[in-house]
Order: structure tokens, then C-alpha cells, then sequence
């Protein structure tokens, strides 16, 4: 599963906020930045946090959404 269809599906999952597996508020900022075809390192300037931040965010979202990432 690419980028963008990751991106997709996760605003797919924010609007069931209510479940177990609902993405955090960063996951959020992150996916969303990811949406607009921002590099992990522009996603991490652009959230003021390291870029293994921003990796271990994507891959929690890669995990609640159920979805392979290699």
C-alpha cells in the first residue's frame, strides 16, 4: 500500500473516532501532511519533531489501519 492510498484510508478511520484503533490527534497532522506528498523530513520541520517521530507515527497508523508497510 502506497502514500496515498494509505493517506486515504486512514481519513476513512478518523471519522470513527470513537474506536478502539481511532488514530491519535498527531497521527492526524501526520497522515494529513503525508496526504499533501510532504517527506518524512518536511513532515518533521513542518510538526517541530524529529523524523523518527514522524516514523514511528506512520507506522502505529500502518498498524491500526491493519495494513502491511514493507
Amino acid at each position: 500500500m502506497g502514500r496515498t492510498e494509505l493517506a486515504s484510508q486512514a481519513q476513512k478511520q478518523t471519522i470513527e473516532r470513537n474506536s478502539f484503533n481511532a488514530l491519535s490527534p498527531k497521527e492526524t497532522e501526520v497522515i494529513a501532511l503525508i496526504a499533501q506528498g510532504l517527506s518524512n523530513n518536511k513532515i518533521a520541520a513542518n510538526l517541530s519533531i524529529a523524523t523518527i517521530t514522524v516514523e514511528h507515527h506512520i507506522n502505529s497508523i500502518y498498524n491500526k489501519l491493519g495494513t502491511d508497510h514493507f
